[in-house]
């Protein structure tokens, strides 16, 4: 995967952690070219035995940043590593096996006293990620620095990424560019709808209004047949069905 790291750094990075006291997610990664089904297991086994508190599963995204981005050399640049990028999708589990890598997750996280409260998110009682539930409940929160991203009152704004735009505008005192292309609604209910206890409907209508919660009850209830979503008075939860396909739900939610 193009890191620096090997597994042992991994393993020993993950004891010095713990001699500081301190608690421990492990983020890993699945659906990388070549990958079995049994490389996927001995990789949770690894990861279990570790005994973090929380543990993330990402499916892995081969991207590219855009064409003008990328240093061109003679023979090589962009066009070489695009071509490397097909290849290797090419190589990667299609969406059967990336579904059964997902599922034996569920099974070996669970088995190994895991709580699965997020798509990609499992923990210990107790070690929920503080940070990442305030952003899936759409709460506030600043950021600070080059490249960092603010939530507040509702509206999205972020810091230019490259430093010296970044000291520039600083300096100017200039406000932060706030996201005209945010729509909080369907944010608010896409993110809650990751979590394990899903998105409370009454408290959806109280912040966004009686319109609001309409188009999303009606959009959930058009993937309801699908056995995608469960929506009952006060509530709607993805199933564990959903959480495979929860990109069919939240497409459904945008404006």
């Amino acid at each position: 995967l193009g890191r620096t790291h090997q597994p042992e750094d991994s393993a020993a990075a993950v004891g010095v952690a713990r001699d500081a006291g301190l608690d421990l997610n492990l983020d890993v990664i699945f659906g990388w070219p070549g990958q079995t089904i049994a490389g996927w297991e001995r990789d949770l086994e690894t990861a279990v035995a570790l005994n973090p508190d929380h543990i993330s599963c990402y499916p892995l995204e081969l991207r590219l940043d855009p064409e003008a981005s990328v240093p061109n050399w003679p023979g090589g640049g962009w066009p070489v590593l695009e071509r490397w990028r097909v290849a290797a999708a090419a190589a990667q589990p299609g969406d059967a096996g990336l579904a059964r890598m997902y599922r034996l997750a569920e099974r070996m996280l669970a088995r190994a006293g895991y709580r699965h409260y997020e798509i990609a998110n499992w923990a210990r009682r107790g070690k929920r990620c503080l940070h990442n539930l305030g952003y899936w409940r759409d709460r506030d929160w600043l950021g600070v620095g080059a490249g960092a991203h603010t939530h507040l009152a509702g509206a999205r704004s972020a810091n230019p990424s490259e430093l010296r735009a970044y000291i520039l505008r600083a300096n100017s005192g200039s406000e932060r560019v706030v996201d005209a292309e945010a729509d909080p609604p369907s944010e608010a209910a896409m993110l809650a709808l990751r979590l394990d206890a899903g998105l409370d409907l009454g408290r959806y209508a109280a912040r966004f209004g009686d319109a609001a919660t309409t188009r999303v009850r009606s959009a959930l209830r058009e993937v309801e047949p699908a056995h995608l979503v469960r929506v009952e008075d006060r509530h709607a939860r993805l199933t564990a069905r959903g959480r495979l396909l929860a990109n069919e739900v939240f497409v459904r939610l945008l404006p």
